[in-house]
């Protein structure tokens, strides 16, 4: 994770959180998500010029996978403003495209750089 956030420039770098993150079928973070959520806190706080996009994947048929993907998103950022993330460090997007295989995956995304324009979605 270190090596993604240093690497990360003004174009975006993303990174799908792995599947065992949340309790299964929930909104919770797990374990291993708790220890990946507090890693990511920690490197979020010692680099001071990077911002997160939680990317939820969204699929018309699969109403109840994204409305998932969202809760998880929103206890991930929530987590993180706990840590002491700023806000305006974090946003919550939505692809509609319909191509990640789990629908209720989250994509991270991180940029660095200046602030002065909107997170994007990211570059794969």
């Amino acid at each position: 994770m270190a090596e993604w956030l240093t690497a990360a420039g003004a174009r975006g770098s993303s990174l799908d959180l792995a599947p065992g993150a949340f309790v299964s079928e929930k909104g919770t973070l797990s374990r291993a998500g708790l220890r990946e959520a507090a890693t990511l806190a920690t490197l979020l706080d010692a680099t001071a010029d990077a911002r997160i996009a939680l990317v939820v994947h969204e699929h018309a048929q699969n109403v109840a996978a994204s409305s998932l993907g969202r809760r998880r998103a929103d206890a991930l950022a929530t987590f993180l403003k706990e840590r002491g993330i700023a806000s305006d460090r974090l946003a919550i997007r939505t692809d509609r495209s319909g191509r990640s295989p789990n629908q209720a995956s989250l994509t991270l995304v991180a940029e660095r750089g200046s602030w002065r324009d909107p997170i994007r979605t990211g570059a794969r």
